[in-house]
């Protein structure tokens, strides 16, 4: 019985195991956009209808009002668990 719980606890570890980074592809609406601590959705998202689009090749895309289109490549950065 003993042997059976360790095997058990070893499964769920593994099973816990953080990724390298988290999966985020897809297209996100922007509802907020905080720059140095402060909340400037306002200026940034006016017509609230930016996005940005995370492609499974490390791309980016992303539109809306007031800037339009950027397109560009972003990074996953393990030790602060960022993406830049």
């Amino acid at each position: 019985m003993k042997y059976n719980w360790i095997i058990i606890l070893l499964i769920a570890a593994v099973g816990c195991a953080k990724n390298e980074s988290p999966d985020i592809e897809g297209t996100w609406e922007m509802h907020s956009v905080i720059q140095n601590g402060i909340d400037v959705t306002k200026e940034h998202n006016p017509q609230s209808d930016r996005y940005i689009s995370f492609g499974p090749d490390d791309s980016f895309d992303s539109g809306g009002s007031p800037y339009g289109s950027n397109t560009g490549r972003y990074t996953f950065d393990q030790k602060v668990r960022h993406y830049f």
